[in-house]
């Protein structure tokens, strides 16, 4: 069961809050259905409906697999971020998707993002937090870089898109408090 709502992490432009079912609406239904919001996601090869949705957000109880809405902080939902944590090992591999369109590149993903390893890392005491996206995303690899990830690793020609195969890289942070 999914704890209640109660957790909000601020950044400067965003704000943090467990992604609740009412959170499940059409505007978050258009996101998943957008091939440009899922261009780099192996989401974009499932089919998305309010059932199967319910469904996924019960897989994370927000103990150790975390789903996050992502709002700015006037209070609009503009995205989400997942993340997965490893207790044995002390990790944490974290995803993002910023579905509304005028609000991608213009720094939200960022300040989420850096709002999510600083919660994970004095919160929860992560020792590492590890994400991967194909070479050619752009825009994620800068926001690994801006948010102080050093690449880790590349897996050759791991995944294809528009017919061409391309490299997934992996970038990784370390908890400077643990280490």
């Amino acid at each position: 069961m999914l704890k209640k709502n109660k957790i909000k992490i601020f950044g400067k432009k965003t704000v943090l809050t467990f992604f609740d079912k009412k959170s499940i609406n059409q505007k978050y239904l258009s996101w998943l259905k957008d091939k440009k919001n899922l261009k780099f996601s192996n989401n974009k090869y499932k089919t998305f409906n309010y059932k199967n949705l319910n469904k996924y957000l019960l897989s994370f109880d927000n103990k150790v697999n975390f789903f996050f809405k992502i709002s700015t902080i006037e209070g609009l939902f503009i995205g989400t971020l997942t993340c997965y944590t490893n207790k044995i090992h002390n990790h944490a591999s974290i995803g993002l998707l910023i579905g509304e369109k005028k609000y991608q590149g213009h720094g939200f993903g960022l300040d989420a993002w850096n709002s999510a390893i600083n919660y994970f890392f004095k919160v929860k005491k992560i020792r590492k937090v590890f994400a991967g996206t194909m070479d050619c995303n752009i825009s994620m690899k800068k926001i690994f870089i801006k948010s102080g990830m050093k690449f880790e690793a590349r897996f050759k020609q791991q995944e294809i898109l528009d017919g061409k195969y391309f490299d997934v890289v992996y970038y990784s942070i370390f908890n400077k408090l643990i280490r």
